[in-house]
């Protein structure tokens, strides 16, 4: 799969590796060499929602990891308050 990805990031595809859990945690050039794939790493489940935001911003890895860093607080907070006014129109839709 590894040969795979890095092919996919030569052809200009962004490689994100992230945590499916809550609770997860991953780290930069931890199981992977990253730095060296140029892949991006996120620690949230919510990996999709934000790397869709802050390709609005920049398309370079280096300034897509640097933003992800940076605002990963306030960008988590935005996809939160977007979520509740979803819900607050469509409650059958809400999580319990």
């Amino acid at each position: 799969m590894i040969p795979t990805l890095i092919e996919l990031r030569r052809k200009g595809i962004h490689i994100v590796r992230a945590s499916r859990d809550g609770a997860g945690v991953v780290i930069r050039d931890g199981e992977q060499p990253d730095g060296r794939f140029d892949w991006l790493v996120m620690g949230d489940q919510n990996a999709r929602i934000q790397m869709l935001l802050v390709l609005t911003f920049a398309s370079d890895s280096c300034a897509l990891q640097d933003i992800l860093r940076k605002y990963r607080s306030r960008i988590r907070s935005a996809i939160h308050a977007l979520s509740g006014r979803l819900c607050s129109r469509r409650q059958s839709d809400c999580p319990a």
